[in-house]
C-alpha cells in the first residue's frame, strides 16, 4: 500500500494487523506478538509501509516507526519511555529509573483496519488516518500521534514526546506527558500513572507481578 505525504513523507510496513515501534527520549519503543505494536520515533518525520492490515513506520525525531506481529503489544522505552510484557491478562513489570518494560500476549492491543486497508493523510510532520471495524484512526499534529480504533482497537493522542491512548476490551489507555506515563485499561487491563520516576498501578481483573529497579512504586 502506498501513502500520501506532505512535507514529512510517510512510509510504513506491517505484518498482519500489527505495529512495531521504537521511541528515543520521552518516546515509546515496543514490539508485540499477535496484533502488536513496535515503533521507533526519530525527530518529526513518519515513514511506513503496511502489509495485510498492518502498519510499519519509521519517524525521524518526534516521529513514529513500528512493526508488530499478530495482536499483542511489546515495547521498550529509552529514557522516560515504556517497555512492558504481559501474559494472558497478567502483567509483570520491571521499572528501570523512569522507564517501564512490559510485553502483552493475548488480552493485549489488537486492531485491524478494514481488511488490509488503511486510509491516512499526512500533513507536514503529522499523520491522520481512519479505519473501520477493528481499524485504526489517528491524527498526528507536530511530532505527535493521535488515533482511535473500534473493537479491540487503540485510541491515543501523543503531544510532543508523550503518548495517550485508550482501548476497550483487553485494551490499554494511557497518557504520557514528558517523562510521565498514565494509562487505564478495561478488562484484563492495567491502570497506572507514572510521573517522572514514579509509577502508580491499579489493576482490574488481572494479576500483576512487579519488579522495580530504581523506580518508586
Amino acid at each position: 500500500m502506498m501513502t500520501d505525504t506532505v512535507e514529512s513523507s510517510v512510509y510504513y510496513d506491517a505484518v498482519e494487523s500489527s505495529v512495531y515501534y521504537d521511541a528515543v527520549e520521552s518516546s515509546v519503543h515496543y514490539d508485540a506478538v499477535e496484533s502488536s505494536v513496535h515503533y521507533d520515533a526519530v525527530e518529526s518525520s513518519v515513514h511506513y509501509d503496511a502489509v495485510e492490515s498492518s502498519v510499519y513506520y519509521d519517524a525521524v525525531e518526534s516521529s513514529v516507526h513500528y512493526d508488530a506481529v499478530e495482536s499483542s503489544v511489546h515495547y521498550d522505552a529509552v529514557e522516560s519511555s515504556v517497555h512492558y510484557d504481559a501474559v494472558e491478562s497478567s502483567v509483570h513489570y520491571d521499572a528501570v529509573e523512569t522507564s517501564v518494560r512490559y510485553d502483552a500476549v493475548e488480552s493485549s492491543v489488537y486492531y485491524d483496519a478494514v481488511e488490509s486497508s488503511v486510509y491516512y493523510d499526512a500533513v507536514e510532520t503529522s499523520v491522520h488516518y481512519d479505519a473501520v471495524e477493528s481499524s485504526v484512526y489517528y491524527d498526528a499534529v507536530e511530532s505527535s500521534v493521535h488515533y482511535d480504533a473500534v473493537e479491540s482497537s487503540v485510541h491515543y493522542d501523543a503531544v510532543e514526546s508523550s503518548v495517550h491512548y485508550d482501548a476497550v476490551e483487553s485494551s490499554v489507555h494511557y497518557d504520557a506527558v514528558e517523562t510521565s506515563v498514565r494509562y487505564d485499561a478495561v478488562e484484563s487491563s492495567v491502570y497506572y500513572d507514572a510521573v517522572e520516576t514514579s509509577v502508580r498501578y491499579n489493576t482490574v481483573d488481572t494479576s500483576v507481578n512487579y519488579d522495580t529497579v530504581d523506580s518508586p512504586l
